[in-house]
């Protein structure tokens, strides 16, 4: 699985300008490295200790059990089953994947290994920074793409689920795509390609379906803002045949959102925690703290570490402690840039229009707060820092923001100490 990851990523970057290819290989060839590395790491965390993996709540194991069954061996039904019968309602997508995964070991090789999901996961994990990098060089020169591609592929929370057997990394690598695409020409390769994602990206999670009916909204309000009587006329289509096709499913959808947030209300409640605080303030302090919040978890961000079980499983914890700092500097550095210097206009037009999707995106997902749920914002957040840093504060400024941000994040973990002990 890894050498066809490698193989598929390199003629990936072939769709890379051939004046940046170099870069864009050299981005990949460090995000495929490291997460081969901690597939692997993964991988012998739930070897050594396998009933702490083995666990039927864990959606890891979940998944790994699905893969296991029969449906392996019987690739047709399983199609059917999933996008005929549809009897899953919204894992589709993923379970045909990686059962496929598991159907092609079984046929051709040794059989179904939990590595190779592992693994599985990590082919989107990579590619993503290949679309990354495509992004992140329309604003930026190459090498400034290359640096903060890796960056933000290593040291936010995309990479501490670009190796496990979830199926957020694959949701992130399609929204990157869409985003591409909206930053590019109306073109009718790009209306057919976003359609496609959006089927995709329905069959991986419906919620996450939903919002990529939004961003084809845009993008035809994009290119037709001057005919404004097209808008009203494409959402009515839209609305139509989403309702036409996916009326029973997004019934059921909802149904079960309900219950899982039901639940997830009740395991705040039952907690002491700040969780619990946020969730007694009055309305709207509560979600503008909710935001906060999201944002900044996970705090305390050595608790996994603390707590790790054996020394793969450390390794794998480090991870929390630099996605948390480094999303710290970023989201604070943000925030004071774009409201408190006002930088805001000083964005291109594509940018703006993109940070306040992602933003509404954020917005809806407060009811049920999981970062793996919100990570493919974080792309277009961390472009946004990137270009304000290159393009808008000088450098002297930068680094005495970044002093004072450190400082803030000390005296964070300072009281909080004070507190606990």
């Amino acid at each position: 699985m890894a050498i066809f990851t490698f193989t598929l990523g390199h003629l990936y970057c072939n769709t890379v300008n051939c004046y940046d290819r170099y870069w864009a290989r050299k981005a990949f060839n460090i995000v495929f490295s490291l997460t081969t590395v901690f597939a692997c790491i993964h991988y012998l965390d739930t070897v050594v200790d396998w009933n702490d993996f083995a666990i039927d709540w864990k959606d890891e194991y979940k998944f790994w059990s699905f893969t296991q069954g029969g449906s392996a061996s019987d690739i047709g039904g399983l199609f059917y089953d999933c996008f005929i019968r549809r009897i899953h309602i919204t894992d589709e997508g993923y379970l045909f994947y990686i059962t496929a995964l598991a159907y092609v070991a079984n046929s051709l090789f040794d059989g179904n290994h939990l590595l190779l999901q592992f693994l599985g996961s990590g082919l989107f994990g990579s590619l993503a920074s290949i679309v990354l990098f495509k992004i992140y060089s329309r604003y930026l020169n190459a090498k400034k793409a290359y640096t903060n591609t890796w960056i933000l592929s290593f040291c936010s929370v995309v990479f501490f689920y670009s190796f496990q057997l979830l199926r957020d990394i694959h949701i992130y690598f399609f929204y990157l795509v869409a985003f591409n695409i909206l930053l590019d020409r109306f073109r009718v390769k790009g209306v057919v390609t976003l359609i496609l994602i959006t089927i995709i990206v329905f069959q991986l999670r419906f919620a996450n379906g939903l919002f990529c009916l939004a961003l084809l909204v845009y993008y035809f309000y994009k290119q037709f803002r001057k005919y404004k009587w097209l808008l009203p006329l494409f959402i009515i289509i839209v609305i139509s045949i989403f309702l036409k096709y996916f009326w029973e499913d997004y019934y059921s959808v909802v149904q079960a959102m309900n219950r899982y947030m039901e639940f997830t209300e009740e395991a705040i409640g039952t907690e002491q925690g700040l969780s619990a605080v946020i969730v007694q303030l009055p309305s709207g302090i509560k979600e503008t703290v909710s935001f906060l919040n999201f944002m900044l978890q996970p705090f305390p961000s050595w608790n996994g570490l603390l707590e790790s079980i054996n020394i793969f499983n450390g390794i794998v914890e480090i991870l929390p402690v630099i996605y948390q700092l480094f999303w710290f500097f970023v989201f604070a550095l943000t925030v004071k840039w774009l409201i408190f210097d006002k930088k805001f206009k000083e964005l291109p037009l594509d940018m703006r229009w993109l940070l306040i999707i992602v933003f509404i995106f954020i917005c809806l997902n407060l009811s049920n707060p999981n970062q793996r749920r919100i990570m493919c914002a974080y792309p277009i957040i961390f472009l946004v820092y990137a270009y304000v840093k290159e393009y808008c504060i000088p450098a002297k400024v930068v680094q005495g923001n970044k002093i004072v941000v450190f400082v803030c994040w000390s005296c964070m973990v300072l009281m909080y100490l004070c507190f606990k002990f």
